[in-house]
Protein backbone atom coordinates (compact mmCIF):
# COMPACT_ATOMS: atom_id res chain seq x y z
CA UNK A 1 0.00 0.00 0.00
CA UNK A 2 1.65 3.49 -0.93
CA UNK A 3 1.61 6.18 1.16
CA UNK A 4 -0.89 7.97 -0.79
CA UNK A 5 -3.14 5.23 -0.37
CA UNK A 6 -2.35 5.19 4.17
CA UNK A 7 -3.18 8.47 4.58
CA UNK A 8 -3.71 11.55 1.83
CA UNK A 9 -3.44 13.93 3.90
CA UNK A 10 0.13 13.43 5.08
CA UNK A 11 1.86 12.41 2.04
CA UNK A 12 1.77 16.15 1.29
CA UNK A 13 4.71 16.51 4.05
CA UNK A 14 6.57 14.69 1.61
CA UNK A 15 6.67 17.76 0.05
CA UNK A 16 9.30 21.31 0.69
CA UNK A 17 7.51 24.43 1.85
CA UNK A 18 7.74 26.13 -2.06
CA UNK A 19 6.46 23.13 -3.61
CA UNK A 20 3.30 23.34 -1.40
CA UNK A 21 3.55 26.86 -1.72
CA UNK A 22 3.38 26.82 -5.77
CA UNK A 23 1.13 23.63 -5.77
CA UNK A 24 -1.20 25.82 -3.49
CA UNK A 25 -1.15 28.36 -6.06
CA UNK A 26 -1.68 26.09 -9.15
CA UNK A 27 -5.06 24.94 -7.23
CA UNK A 28 -6.01 28.70 -7.09
CA UNK A 29 -5.77 29.00 -10.59
CA UNK A 30 -2.93 31.38 -10.13
CA UNK A 31 -0.94 31.07 -13.56
CA UNK A 32 2.62 29.73 -13.70
CA UNK A 33 3.97 33.13 -14.84
CA UNK A 34 2.19 35.07 -11.79
CA UNK A 35 3.39 32.29 -9.83
CA UNK A 36 6.83 32.89 -10.66
CA UNK A 37 6.98 36.36 -9.77
CA UNK A 38 4.96 36.13 -6.41
CA UNK A 39 7.92 32.91 -5.51
CA UNK A 40 10.91 34.65 -6.77
CA UNK A 41 11.57 32.12 -9.34
CA UNK A 42 11.80 31.33 -13.08
CA UNK A 43 8.63 30.17 -14.68
CA UNK A 44 11.23 26.67 -15.83
CA UNK A 45 11.69 26.25 -11.68
CA UNK A 46 8.07 26.68 -11.13
CA UNK A 47 7.28 23.58 -13.86
CA UNK A 48 9.85 21.85 -12.12
CA UNK A 49 9.12 22.15 -8.84
CA UNK A 50 5.42 20.58 -9.76
CA UNK A 51 7.34 17.87 -11.56
CA UNK A 52 9.23 17.20 -8.56
CA UNK A 53 6.07 17.32 -6.59
CA UNK A 54 4.18 14.71 -8.56
CA UNK A 55 6.92 12.46 -9.03
CA UNK A 56 7.53 12.73 -4.58
CA UNK A 57 3.75 11.34 -4.44
CA UNK A 58 4.04 8.82 -7.04
CA UNK A 59 2.33 10.63 -10.05
CA UNK A 60 3.43 10.62 -13.90
CA UNK A 61 1.63 13.71 -15.08
CA UNK A 62 1.17 17.72 -13.41
CA UNK A 63 -2.48 17.63 -14.28
CA UNK A 64 -2.55 13.80 -11.94
CA UNK A 65 -0.57 16.14 -8.98
CA UNK A 66 -3.13 18.99 -9.30
CA UNK A 67 -6.13 16.17 -9.54
CA UNK A 68 -4.92 14.65 -6.21
CA UNK A 69 -4.14 17.80 -4.55
CA UNK A 70 -7.75 19.20 -5.21
CA UNK A 71 -9.43 16.18 -4.29
CA UNK A 72 -7.70 16.67 -0.74
CA UNK A 73 -9.89 19.81 -0.12
CA UNK A 74 -8.27 21.91 2.68
CA UNK A 75 -5.43 19.21 3.61
CA UNK A 76 -2.98 21.47 1.87
CA UNK A 77 -3.53 24.44 3.97
CA UNK A 78 -4.23 22.48 7.43
CA UNK A 79 -1.08 20.92 6.17
CA UNK A 80 0.71 24.35 6.35
CA UNK A 81 -1.66 25.58 9.26
CA UNK A 82 0.17 23.58 11.13
CA UNK A 83 4.09 25.34 9.98
CA UNK A 84 2.55 28.38 11.67
CA UNK A 85 3.82 29.66 15.23
CA UNK A 86 1.67 30.18 17.70
CA UNK A 87 1.92 33.99 17.47
CA UNK A 88 1.07 33.70 13.63
CA UNK A 89 -2.23 31.58 14.09
CA UNK A 90 -3.66 34.04 16.84
CA UNK A 91 -2.90 36.72 13.98
CA UNK A 92 -4.73 34.72 11.68
CA UNK A 93 -7.72 34.46 13.92
CA UNK A 94 -8.34 37.54 14.28
CA UNK A 95 -7.32 38.73 10.96
CA UNK A 96 -10.33 36.26 10.32
CA UNK A 97 -12.58 37.69 12.89
CA UNK A 98 -11.89 40.89 10.41
CA UNK A 99 -9.78 43.14 12.44
CA UNK A 100 -7.30 45.62 10.75
CA UNK A 101 -3.17 45.77 11.46
CA UNK A 102 -3.95 48.34 13.62
CA UNK A 103 -6.53 46.76 16.15
CA UNK A 104 -4.41 43.19 16.23
CA UNK A 105 -1.75 45.43 17.27
CA UNK A 106 -3.26 46.97 20.19
CA UNK A 107 -5.00 43.49 21.10
CA UNK A 108 -1.71 41.73 20.86
CA UNK A 109 0.45 44.55 22.55
CA UNK A 110 2.43 44.82 19.70
CA UNK A 111 3.67 46.92 16.93
CA UNK A 112 1.63 47.83 13.92
CA UNK A 113 4.83 46.44 12.23
CA UNK A 114 5.17 43.18 14.04
CA UNK A 115 1.98 42.68 13.07
CA UNK A 116 2.59 43.61 9.76
CA UNK A 117 5.87 40.81 9.76
CA UNK A 118 3.39 38.17 10.90
CA UNK A 119 1.17 38.74 8.47
CA UNK A 120 3.93 38.87 5.65
CA UNK A 121 4.76 35.54 7.36
CA UNK A 122 1.45 34.23 7.18
CA UNK A 123 1.05 35.13 3.69
CA UNK A 124 4.51 33.77 2.84
CA UNK A 125 4.30 30.63 4.62
CA UNK A 126 1.03 29.89 2.73
CA UNK A 127 1.29 31.01 -0.81
CA UNK A 128 -1.41 33.31 -0.48
CA UNK A 129 -1.33 36.98 -2.07
CA UNK A 130 -4.04 38.44 0.75
CA UNK A 131 -6.19 38.96 3.43
CA UNK A 132 -9.06 37.54 2.02
CA UNK A 133 -7.23 34.49 1.05
CA UNK A 134 -6.65 33.73 3.87
CA UNK A 135 -9.83 34.10 5.86
CA UNK A 136 -11.06 31.66 2.84
CA UNK A 137 -8.63 29.18 3.65
CA UNK A 138 -8.55 29.60 7.13
CA UNK A 139 -12.31 28.76 7.10
CA UNK A 140 -12.74 26.14 4.81
CA UNK A 141 -10.12 24.38 6.97
CA UNK A 142 -12.41 24.86 9.97
CA UNK A 143 -15.28 23.97 7.96
CA UNK A 144 -13.34 20.98 7.28
CA UNK A 145 -12.39 19.76 10.84
CA UNK A 146 -15.85 20.70 12.13
CA UNK A 147 -17.43 18.62 9.49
Amino acid sequence: MSTLEQAPGMALQLLTHREKRILNQVLGGVSSKCIALEVGVSETQVSKSLAASAVKLGFHTRAELVRFAASQGGALHVTLTHALTSAEQGVLELIVSGLSNDQIAALRGRSRKTVENQVSALLRKTGLSSRRSLMVAFCKVEHQRSA
